[in-house]
């Protein structure tokens, strides 16, 4: 059976922690070259992207990030919004002395990127947004099923609360493995989990606070960069033909459609998630520019 280890497998990487104006951030690193941030979802961490860091590590400098309140990074007492999110990702790269990185985000992770590629265009190489929040205010039901299982999930961390807050995140509830329910369990019985929880699905969901961070269209013409939507068949959050419309705001944006997946295309199908955005990273402006003499060179699965 494949597990967390046996991905990271076939190249050297790294695990460190690092002081970001006094927020103690974990990461993942491995490869060399062109860097890579990786912005997981709301309420997880940097093993969400287990199975994309080392076929993407081959061509680039990949960094995954436990993001501000979230699996072993530092919990502050603050308001965890998409502007303190996003602060906390820049203090990063500063912290690193790095100027320029494309981006890779997933749910809350995506519209951190999102963001930071409308007010800090300067700082982003490329952005790839998987399955974003953002583009418009989550519905007051599905908040209150994110509230439910992730409070229930850190109130009372047990292998079946987690599971439960796992299950809409998958299409094939075989891929929740026992190694990936002990890995967020223990992250979840940190005894500051519980009020960090309170934070990330607290007050920042309420629509007001979601309102003010919307991913509108005036925002969206902003991002120049060029940009990839990736989005799932079975996302639970937004169907993907409302995905689509959006993407058509952006300027120099690109779609693509994973079938068979729910809420975590980068772990139920890797292998087209990682050709697919290897490929849109690696390719030139030059090829961009002109799709019919595109020459991008094909990632391994």
């Amino acid at each position: 059976m494949t597990t967390l280890w046996t991905d990271l497998l076939g190249e050297p990487f790294t695990t460190a922690y690092y002081d970001v104006e006094g927020v103690r951030t974990r990461t993942l690193e491995a490869g060399r070259g062109p860097a890579v941030l990786l912005l997981h979802g709301r309420g997880g961490h940097l093993e969400n992207w287990s199975r994309n860091i080392v076929p993407l590590s081959r061509h680039f400098h990949v960094i995954a990030l436990d993001m501000l309140g979230h699996g072993y990074t530092a919990k502050p007492s603050i308001d965890y919004t998409i502007g303190n999110y996003a602060a906390h990702v820049l203090a990063f790269l500063r912290a690193r002395g790095m100027d320029r990185v494309s981006m890779v985000g997933q749910s809350l992770g995506g519209w951190v990127a999102a963001w930071l590629a409308q007010e800090q265009p300067q700082r982003i190489e490329k952005l790839v947004l998987v399955n974003t929040n953002g583009f418009c205010l989550i519905p007051a039901e599905v908040v209150g099923k994110i509230r439910q299982s992730s409070r229930a999930a850190v109130e009372s961390p047990t292998p079946d609360s987690v599971r439960r807050r796992f299950q809409p995140l998958f299409l094939d509830p075989n891929l929740i493995t026992e190694e990936l329910v002990r890995i967020r369990l223990d992250i979840y019985r940190q005894a500051e989990m519980k009020n960090a929880m309170e934070r990330i699905v607290g007050s920042e969901l309420e629509p007001e606070n979601q309102g003010k961070f919307e991913l509108t269209a005036e925002r969206l013409r902003k991002i120049a960069v060029p940009t990839l939507i990736l989005w799932s068949s079975h996302d639970p959050l937004l169907p993907w033909q409302e995905a689509h419309r959006y993407q058509q705001t952006l300027p120099d944006s690109r779609f693509h459609l994973l079938e068979n997946c729910a809420h975590w295309p980068q772990y139920e199908n890797p292998q087209e998630f990682n050709r697919i955005v290897g490929e849109f990273l690696l390719e030139s402006e030059s090829a961009a520019d002109n799709p019919a003499d595109r020459n991008v060179p094909m990632m391994e699965a």
